[in-house]
């Protein structure tokens, strides 16, 4: 009896069972959602460019202002030649599916002109994760913590519609204005069928799990495993697995083989939550274990994370003071840590066999 007395007033497992009394009602709104999906569709010239915030290979985003309503958006343009029609309608039909704190709302769906398709989204003002990591800002484990715990409840909201994301890493974490973090960029992202697996062999190199290049396939695992490449990214202000070459990191990703610092920089909690997550086979990763997400918000890298609090945003975000101080634009072109979306490239390909595009 004293045992169950001192377990009812646990308020890290109150604010588990608050949480998912919260999180119920939106994961069958997903389901839902996911059902119908229609998103609304705009043109072009309903817009004002305002400025362009960011550009690549594949495309730009840029801040728009709406003409008739006069609220400032993201417009992102993705070339036609580069992206595949079916892509772009799963993009578009799981972004907008997705009603969630911690992921950017889609607002106009797909529209297009000769050359791109484009899409309208929230603006989110405070930059992205990869500007933040690129700064040198410090942030600290606790900061770090918070920052991490919103990723894992974004992850448990889409893995319950058996949503993978597929290529998280920090430029498709984009920071608000009260200093909460939101995912971006479902290009990759893609709804598996109840019992299934999927086999693409796709995403960002640096970030991919060692299950996308064994054949076998994969689920929500490889999501888990793009965590702990984040939180080591996050806290060691490098990569854990780095190569001259591609093979040379497709190898060391197989092998697992990083070096975390045991010199006290960080808490053995902290070392415990990325070897947990950076864990080889997926059976054994956190997250993927028979309890699931239960076992990431137990673990002691979370001791003082009341999640219902973290949802509700009642905690002081780790970055509000430097995001006072931001511009919302920044053209990115430092390298440290820069990374590149591909629907992997040949060198990759080669060192894998029997792949699968589905």
């Amino acid at each position: 009896k004293k045992l169950q007395c001192e377990i009812s007033k646990d308020p890290r497992r109150d604010s588990v069972i608050a949480l998912e009394a919260i999180l119920t009602p939106k994961i069958e709104e997903l389901r839902k959602r996911l059902k119908r999906s229609l998103c609304p569709t705009a043109d072009i010239d309903d817009f004002v460019l305002l400025d362009h915030l960011s550009h690549g290979s594949f495309g730009t985003v840029s801040k728009v202002k709406h003409k008739k309503t006069q609220i400032v958006y993201a417009l992102k343009a993705q070339k036609k030649k580069y992206i595949l029609p079916s892509m772009a309608e799963t993009e578009m039909k799981l972004q907008y599916a997705s009603n969630f704190e911690f992921i950017v709302k889609l607002v106009f769906g797909f529209f297009q002109d000769d050359e791109n398709v484009y899409s309208v989204m929230e603006f989110v003002p405070g930059g992205d994760f990869f500007d933040l990591l690129d700064s040198g800002t410090y942030i600290g484990e606790h900061g770090g913590a918070i920052f991490t715990a919103q990723v894992v409840l974004a992850f448990e909201y889409l893995h319950s519609a058996n949503i993978i994301f597929r290529d998280f890493k920090p430029e498709n974490v984009m920071i608000n204005n009260d200093g909460y973090i939101k995912l971006t960029d479902f290009g990759l992202a893609k709804q598996l069928e109840k019992g299934c697996r999927t086999y693409s062999l796709c995403g960002t190199a640096v970030y991919m799990a060692p299950e996308y290049f064994l054949s076998k396939g994969y689920k929500t695992s490889v999501d888990w495993w793009a965590l702990g490449v984040f939180t080591y990214a996050l806290f060691c202000r490098q990569m854990p697995f780095v190569a001259s070459s591609e093979n040379g990191l497709l190898k060391k990703i197989m092998e697992c083989d990083c070096y975390l610092p045991n010199d006290g920089s960080l808490s053995q909690r902290a070392v415990s939550f990325i070897e947990d997550l950076l864990q080889k086979k997926p059976e054994r990763r956190l997250g993927i274990t028979r309890e699931g997400v239960k076992t990431v918000k137990n673990h002691e890298f979370f001791y003082n994370i009341l999640w219902d609090c973290l949802y509700n945003k009642r905690y002081q975000p780790p970055v509000s003071i430097v995001l006072s101080n931001r511009e919302s634009k920044r053209l990115r072109q430092s390298n440290l840590f820069k990374t590149n979306t591909c629907i992997c490239s040949k060198a990759i390909r080669k060192s894998t066999k029997n792949v699968v595009d589905d």
